[in-house]
C-alpha cells in the first residue's frame, strides 16, 4: 500500500517513540512511504524548534526519512495514496460518543485501514491503542502488544464490507482472554450482512448492490474486474 503521511506522525515517533514509531516503523518495512518536500521541511523545523534536537540531529533524520521512503513529492497530498488527514478528528469523536458508555481500556484495530481512525478514537475515550497487523498471510499480535485476561476491548475499523478483517481481529482478542465490547467504524457497506455476536456502531450505512456475475448490467459488464482491497 502506498501511504502519505502528515508531519505529525514522523515528529511523534522521533520525540516520544510510542505508538508513532511503530506505526511509521511498518510503514518503512512493509509498505511505501510517500513523503512530500514541504513535509520534511515542516518536520525538521518542529524538530528544531519543539523537540529541540541538534540541528545536525534534526538533518540527519530528514534525510534517513527522505533516503527511506519509496518516493519524495512535490505536491501535497498524491492521488492514489491514503492520506491521515485532521477529519479523523472529528470523526474519532464522533464514533467515541456513541462508544463511550461500553467502558472499553483499550481500542483495538486492523492495519492499515483502521489505524488513523483507530487511534483517534482511543485518543478521545482516553483509552490504550494497539493493532494487528499481517503476519504470514494473517492478522496477529506483534510488537509486544499484551491483553490481559478480562480486559474491555474496542474494535475500530474504517469501512467494513464483509467484515473478515474485523472477525479475525475479534478472534485474536478472544484468543487472548480479551473481552470485546463491540465494533465500531466509520463506514458500513455491508448492507446488513455481517453478524459479529457483539454490539456495532457506524456514522454512516452505505447501501451497495450487488448482482450475480451472469446478471451485470450493461455499462458494469463493461468494465474490466477489479479485485477489492478489503475483506
Amino acid at each position: 500500500m502506498r501511504v502519505f503521511l502528515d508531519t505529525n506522525v514522523p515528529v511523534s515517533a522521533f520525540a516520544t517513540r510510542g505508538l508513532c514509531a511503530e506505526v511509521l516503523e511498518l510503514l518503512l518495512l512493509d509498505h511505501d512511504l510517500i513523503v512530500g518536500r514541504k513535509v520534511l521541511g515542516e518536520l525538521e523545523k518542529a524538530l528544531r524548534e519543539k523537540v529541540r534536537l541538534p540541528a545536525a540531529r534534526s538533518t540527519e533524520i530528514v534525510d534517513f526519512i527522505a533516503g527511506e521512503a519509496a518516493q519524495v513529492v512535490d505536491i501535497a497530498e498524491p492521488a492514489g495514496v491514503r492520506v491521515a488527514a485532521a477529519d479523523s478528528i472529528v470523526l474519532g469523536e464522533a464514533l467515541a460518543s456513541q462508544v463511550r458508555s461500553l467502558g472499553a481500556a483499550t481500542v483495538i484495530s486492523p492495519a492499515m485501514g483502521g489505524l488513523v481512525i483507530g487511534q483517534e478514537v482511543a485518543r478521545q475515550l482516553r483509552a490504550r491503542f494497539i493493532f494487528v497487523e499481517k503476519e504470514d498471510g494473517k492478522l496477529a499480535l506483534r510488537r509486544g502488544f499484551k491483553i490481559a485476561p478480562g480486559e474491555r476491548i474496542l474494535v475500530v475499523e474504517d469501512v467494513i464490507t464483509k467484515g473478515g478483517r474485523v472477525q479475525e481481529t475479534i478472534d485474536i482478542v478472544r484468543a487472548h482472554q480479551g473481552e470485546v465490547a463491540g465494533v465500531a467504524m466509520v463506514v458500513d457497506r455491508s448492507n446488513g450482512g455481517v453478524a459479529l455476536g457483539v454490539p456495532l456502531f457506524s456514522l454512516i450505512a452505505l447501501r451497495v448492490d450487488t448482482f450475480e456475475p451472469d446478471a451485470l448490467p450493461p455499462d458494469l459488464a463493461a468494465l474490466p474486474a477489479v479485485k477489492p482491497g478489503s475483506r
